[in-house]
């Protein structure tokens, strides 16, 4: 029988003892090639190909590799990857912004072709673009033969803007940044459209940060996107590309949208804006001979395009025939105020009353419904008032408001009293004042 073997280690040696139970890889991993690094500092030797340790597998001759070593006494994941020079982490950088120029011809000096189809290039001495030096790993600049522009500069399809007073068409390059009279772009029939107080000007669209004309419509305009077009005037001269001021932009028959008329959308057209002003309280005519019209007064209702409304539809909740009747008449007429006759008036039964408008502009978009309350009470128990309604106030001015007392309103043997108050305002503070006085 043999005796027990006896192993006695030195101390340097229990860790690799100790790795080799352990772990699933050899304790001391593969020497770094002279292109592999695990950081800048493994490309630092003569034999390097570049100082940068580089991980990006879209830098061409970049590859990375991934294995793991020992580290004390357990798996540890080994990333390797490629030293390259500066230069050639800036490849994709330079080629992007180089996409606007063509690089030295050859001995003739003819130019490279542009490479994007529609695109031509354009000749100029002063040309030079950015380029990377590796021999000093730093950008510099070198000369080009020119710069890649559109072939047809053109006025492109447009769209009319939610407020109904606007349009924006795309451009094919960049303008000159101008502004200016659409007179001197557009010719005669597309002027007799857009208002002969159009103005246009030139800008970028805030998404794409693409070239944009907008067109800021007269007040005359009548222009209907979808149906009218634009036409650029083959005389102008407002409208140049900006990197070649010979060259005028161009383009007819050129197709305006609408806005969405789906009210909620980003895009959507912005509707109408409804009000109705009236009496609150109708009382009853004291006898025949005072029977006076009663009017409900929408003509304070705006669009935001400020143009007419396209049409305009009264409605009632009531069933009697009188208000069924003034409703029709104010829509068969398109009117802006619904007038109760007063022989109407006369006979309109006690009671509470509503009636509503809704305005559609030329976009074909639909207010909400203005809607207006009022009762019927007995002859002589609310004296009326009327308000001019041709009037407008600056507040800030300060401003006396005229009114009309119907006379009709009041009965024989009756008094009214009569109660002013004046709105005082300092420093943001307000307070009434007022009197009041009888006849």
């Amino acid at each position: 029988m043999h005796p027990p073997t006896v192993f006695t280690l030195k101390k340097s040696s229990i860790g690799r003892l100790n790795c080799m139970f352990r772990c699933s890889q050899p304790c001391l991993a593969a020497a770094l090639t002279a292109t592999q690094c695990r950081s800048n500092a493994d490309c630092t030797s003569p034999s390097s190909p570049g100082p940068i340790c580089s991980f990006d597998t879209t830098i061409g001759g970049v590859t990375v590799t991934q294995s793991s070593t020992c580290s004390n006494g357990v798996d540890a994941p080994d990333v390797r990857g490629t030293c390259v020079g500066y230069c050639a982490t800036q490849a994709a950088y330079l080629t992007a912004i180089k996409c606007g120029t063509v690089g030295q011809g050859g001995a003739q000096g003819t130019p490279s072709v542009c490479s994007s189809s529609g695109l031509t290039c354009l000749p100029n001495s002063q040309c030079k673009r950015l380029a990377c030096d590796p021999s000093t790993n730093a950008f510099t600049t070198e000369p080009c033969y020119g710069f890649c522009v559109v072939a047809a500069r053109t006025v492109n399809p447009g769209k009319m803007q939610p407020d109904g007073r606007s349009i924006v068409a795309g451009l094919s390059t960049a303008p000159v940044a101008a502004s200016f009279p659409c007179a001197s772009l557009f010719d005669s029939n597309t002027m007799a459209k857009l208002g002969v107080d159009a103005l246009c000007s030139t800008g970028v669209d805030p998404n794409s940060n693409a070239p944009v004309l907008k067109i800021a419509l007269g007040p005359q305009s009548i222009f209907m996107p979808g149906t009218d077009t634009l036409t650029v005037s083959s005389t102008q001269t407002a409208l140049v590309d900006l990197l070649d001021l010979t060259q005028k932009f161009t383009g007819s028959n050129i197709n305006v949208a609408p806005c969405n008329v789906v009210i909620g959308q980003p895009d959507s057209c912005k509707p109408p804006i409804g009000l109705i002003i009236g009496p609150a309280q109708v009382p009853a005519p004291c006898d025949d001979s005072t029977a006076t019209d009663v009017i409900f007064d929408a003509s304070h209702s705006s669009d935001p395009s400020g143009r007419a409304f396209k049409n305009v539809i009264w409605s009632t909740t009531s069933q009697d025939i009188k208000m069924i009747t003034a409703v029709s008449v104010a829509n068969n007429a398109k009117a802006l105020r619904l007038v109760l006759p007063g022989s109407d008036n006369l006979n309109l039964a006690e009671g509470t009353y509503t009636i509503s408008v809704t305005f559609t502009n030329f976009l074909g978009v639909t207010s909400a419904p203005a809607t207006w309350q009022f009762t019927r009470v007995a002859g002589g128990s609310t004296p009326v008032v009327t308000l001019p309604t041709d009037l407008s106030y600056r507040i800030a001015e300060g401003f006396k408001v005229p009114v009309t007392l119907m006379v009709a309103s009041v009965c024989a043997n009756q008094k009214v009293r009569q109660s002013q108050r004046t709105v005082h305002c300092v420093n943001g503070f307000c307070q009434c004042q007022g009197f009041m006085q009888s006849h």
